[in-house]
């Protein structure tokens, strides 16, 4: 059964991928909770579960990657978060601003071999970039 999304804010998980992965994340989960997020891994999703949970979003939060790509279907105005280690091509923040939506960057913490991109967040780092979204 497609999962249904509980909060109008979805996190992007990244944690079945190979690179730019969020490595303390599930330390994060709870706060982003707290903030409404729900966490979706997009791999699990078939492109129709995507498009009807991303369309009915007020937010998208995520490291960058593929699954920001979800950025374009809703058809109202919402806030993008992008979670990056320099350096990091811009193209969510170009795609954003030509749909009309809010677009915010968070700079992680590089763990690791930088070449892969993991990173890792403060959960004092994250919440005060929340709760300008």
């Amino acid at each position: 059964k497609p999962p249904e999304i509980e909060q109008n804010r979805i996190y992007i998980s990244r944690q079945k991928a190979t690179s730019r992965r969020v490595l303390n994340e599930t330390l994060l989960e709870p706060l982003l909770n707290e903030y409404g997020f729900q966490v979706l891994i997009c791999e699990q999703l078939s492109l129709a579960e995507q498009i009807r949970l991303f369309s009915n979003t007020e937010a998208i939060v995520g490291p960058h990657g593929a699954g920001l790509a979800n950025i374009m279907y809703p058809q109202h105005k919402i806030s993008i978060g992008e979670i990056c280690c320099p350096p990091t091509v811009p193209c969510y923040l170009v795609i954003a601003r030509q749909l009309g939506h809010s677009f915010s960057r968070l700079q992680a913490d590089p763990v690791g071999d930088n070449k892969i991109g993991d990173m890792s967040l403060t959960s004092e780092k994250l919440k005060s970039w929340l709760k300008t979204l």
